[in-house]
């Protein structure tokens, strides 16, 4: 007779049989310990000394707690846990006590409520490997917090310690405010202060970036221009990117308005070529401007041609580009901030403002109206009902105020005068268009100076 063969029966995943076996095995051991504890009681009981428990049976009493304590700890790590099986605090302190007692592990829980059987198999794996990883003893921290539980460490013998995610001011040690520049990644600390840590990274940062704090090995510039404005008069205006130029400069071609502080700053390697360009007197001419940028960029330099205000305002950079690019010199053009908008922001004078003006025209002094050389229409500026911004026109104040009264601007037309603008020697002269020029000579109107003319030009700071 044939018989029909059974069906399989189901199998065991290899994770619930090592539990079941774990479960067995520690069933197994409890009762034989159980049974030398009583032995240990009753031995004490019969012929225990007056002078309390002896050596021997104080080790005996000792190991065999021990090996109790950590049965029940074995019993929920390794052994099979159904899924819906609760644990409450309570029970995973005991456990935890158990775990500390006679290690050399300092275990603290921080955690209120129940939690699943499974998670306090995770918590009691997790501390039996940092009971490894830190032989000579140390602290735990266990936690639960939002995003789950976390187990921090540390221990002195080994150098460990502990960084509190989720609250800094509870850990050990601290991480640093961390930066990058270039490929180079530094970290600050201040004594556990983070403010104060972050706010040196961002000084870090920004100085690294704009050159002031330098680094030895960093890779020289490749060779070309970069045209770089200066700002108004004041070191501290200059962009981020200008004064990382300046920094890595070899030759740095600088003009009278460039702000000196920043030639000061240069190391002594640096080639400092004067460009002169003082008004009325001395100067580099163009031409000559130009062959030095090319020059010295050909001999595999990396030039910077530092300006006062921006390049493209009344700079002359779009010619120095132009000779650059002629010559197949690569060249960098970085904006400044021009004196014409900053020195009277300066001086608490903004140059447009809603429901008094909405138009701004800056020009160009350096040559009087009905010049052959002039190319403004000085009686269509006359009509203008906006502001008026002039530039190098100190020597002419009282030739463009008759001009402008001509064209019909009115007489008591606000006029502000903006010598030094933004500088420590900053000076201001208020007046009307009617009494400009005479104001100018009598109170020694000198360059660098910035006219302002319109009705924003009686405006005051906070008025």
């Amino acid at each position: 007779m044939n018989a029909s063969a059974s069906p399989p029966r189901p199998g065991i995943a290899a994770e619930r049989m090592a539990a079941l076996v774990a479960s067995r095995l520690c069933h197994d051991l409890v009762s034989p310990l159980g049974a030398i504890g009583n032995g240990v009681e009753l031995i004490e009981m019969g012929g225990q000394p007056a002078s309390g428990k002896s050596p021997e049976m104080a080790l005996i009493s000792d190991s065999v707690a021990a090996a109790r304590a950590r049965i029940r700890v074995f019993r929920v790590a390794f052994g099979h846990t159904a899924p819906d099986q609760r644990m409450s605090m309570n029970e995973l302190q005991g456990l935890l006590r158990d775990m500390a007692e006679g290690s050399r592990l300092q275990l603290q829980l921080d955690a209120q409520g129940d939690l699943p059987r499974t998670e306090a198999r995770m918590i009691l794996l997790a501390v039996m490997c940092l009971e490894t990883s830190l032989p000579w003893g140390g602290r735990v921290l266990i936690c639960r917090g939002t995003q789950g539980w976390r187990l921090v460490a540390e221990a002195e013998r080994r150098h460990t310690f502990c960084v509190r995610a989720d609250d800094a001011r509870h850990g050990t040690a601290v991480t640093p405010a961390s930066g990058r520049h270039r490929d180079v990644q530094f970290g600050v600390l201040a004594g556990g202060d983070h403010k104060l840590s972050a706010a040196l990274r961002a000084a870090m940062s920004r100085a690294l970036a704009e050159g002031s704090l330098s680094v030895d090995d960093a890779a020289p510039h490749a060779a070309g221009v970069a045209l770089v404005g200066g700002g108004p008069g004041d070191p501290d205006l200059i962009t981020v990117r200008g004064q990382r130029l300046l920094a890595e400069a070899d030759v740095v071609v600088a003009d009278r308005l460039a702000p000196p502080e920043l030639l000061a700053e240069l190391g002594p390697q640096v080639e400092v070529i004067d460009a002169a360009k003082v008004p009325y007197g001395r100067a580099m001419k163009q031409e000559a401007i130009n062959d030095v940028l090319v020059e010295k960029a050909k001999e595999g330099k990396f030039v910077v041609r530092l300006k006062g205000g921006d390049p493209y305002v009344y700079g002359r950079g779009f010619e120095e580009l132009q000779a650059c690019v002629a010559a197949g010199v690569p060249v960098t053009v970085v904006p400044g901030i021009s004196s014409s908008i900053a020195a009277p922001a300066s001086a608490g004078i903004p140059v447009t403002h809603r429901g008094v003006t909405h138009e701004v025209v800056i020009a160009s002094g350096h040559v009087p109206p009905g010049h052959p050389d002039s190319l403004i229409d000085w009686s269509a500026m006359g009509k203008l009902r906006g502001t008026l911004v002039l530039m190098m026109a100190v020597e002419r104040v009282e030739v463009f105020a008759d001009a402008l009264l001509e064209g019909g601007r009115r007489p008591d037309t606000p006029v502000a005068m903006i010598e030094n603008g933004s500088l420590p020697t900053q000076r201001l002269l208020r007046t009307d268009l009617a009494h400009a020029g005479e104001v100018a000579e009598a109170e020694g109107l000198r360059p660098p100076a910035i006219v302002v003319i319109g009705d924003v030009a009686a405006f005051t700071e906070g008025a």
